[in-house]
Parts: C-alpha cells; structure tokens; sequence
C-alpha cells in the first residue's frame, strides 16, 4: 500500500500521536520565525521547510524504543554533484549529525531536550538557509 498523501500541513500534524505534536510544534514554530522568507509544506510524506529550495524535514522517528522527533537539514531535493562544497556551519553546540556532506540531523527525545537545544537550533537554521 503507497504511503498516505497529506494534503496540507495541518492535516499531517492532525494524524501525529498526540504526545509528539507539542514538540513538534514547537520546533515547527521556532523554524518559521527565523526569517519571514522560510515557507512550510509536506514534501516527502513529511513537515518539510524552504526557502527558495527545502532545506529541513521534520519528522517522528524511533530513537532507542521511544518515539523521537528527527529534523534533517539537506541542501535542497536534488542530488547534488560530488564535488559540489560542502555547507560549512558552524556548530559549537555540537548539535548536528552529519550524514553527508549536504546533509545532516538533529534528534529531540522530549520537550526538555527540545528546550536545551532551541537556541543552538535557531543560529544553525539561520546560518543553513544562507548557504
């Protein structure tokens, strides 16, 4: 069976278990109001975020049996080229898993992590979506 289509982003947050929607609303919230140009919708079957190209995917994910909120930052939807630089941000927080060159995560297990964790996330995302 092909995966759920949402059509909307308020029809997705709708359908997530209600112990996860706080934070991800939060992260949601917090994302949109780095710059009036970063823009919200479902791409991927998920809570996605861009500018003038996605850039984050927000996501529930299970993390060590519970379910954690997952956000990828990506430089955009297509494959990039090898030799296409690096995005270089700075991370003294150490928040970010990089997973590729172009690509990396964060995890949130609960509201109190996502709390910690706010301001380091906002100063990646403003550094993220300039590069």
């Amino acid at each position: 069976m092909p995966p759920k289509q949402y059509a909307d982003v308020d029809t997705f947050l709708s359908e997530i278990e209600p112990t996860q929607r706080p934070i991800l609303e939060a992260i949601r919230q917090s994302i949109l109001e780095v710059s009036p140009h970063i823009a919200e919708g479902i791409k991927w079957n998920c809570l996605s975020f861009r500018t003038h190209e996605w850039f984050g995917t927000l996501n529930v994910r299970p993390h060590r049996g519970k379910p954690a909120v997952l956000l990828i930052l990506h430089a955009g939807a297509k494959v990039r080229p090898a030799e296409a630089a690096a995005i270089a941000v700075p991370d003294p927080a150490g928040l970010l898993e990089w997973l590729g060159r172009d690509r990396a995560s964060v995890r949130f297990v609960d509201m109190d992590d996502w709390t910690g964790k706010r301001s380091a996330l906002i100063e990646v995302i403003r550094v993220w979506v300039s590069a």
